[in-house]
């Protein structure tokens, strides 16, 4: 799921900043930025216990949508290459 969205961000970038040096600095911190934020948002929902909602949803809909994840991977991997 982050290839897609490393993908875009870079995309945004360049077309704002073109291929020079600011561009690169710019998208290392933007990648930098989206990481800690997932990992802030994560560390929130562990410290809140609010894993256990998973345990709401039946299994075959969980499993149905890691398997649509997995599509949506396999298509933008092909995609982007």
């Amino acid at each position: 799921e982050n290839v897609p969205f490393c993908h875009s961000l870079a995309k945004i970038v360049i077309d704002e900043q073109g291929y020079g040096i600011e561009a690169l600095s710019t998208l290392c911190f933007l990648f930098a930025l989206s990481s800690v934020i997932v990992g802030l948002v994560f560390f929130g929902l562990g410290k809140l216990e609010l894993g256990r909602v998973v345990y709401y949803f039946p299994g075959h809909v969980l499993v149905g949508c890691i398997g649509g994840i997995g599509i949506f991977i396999a298509r933008t991997g092909i995609e982007v290459t």
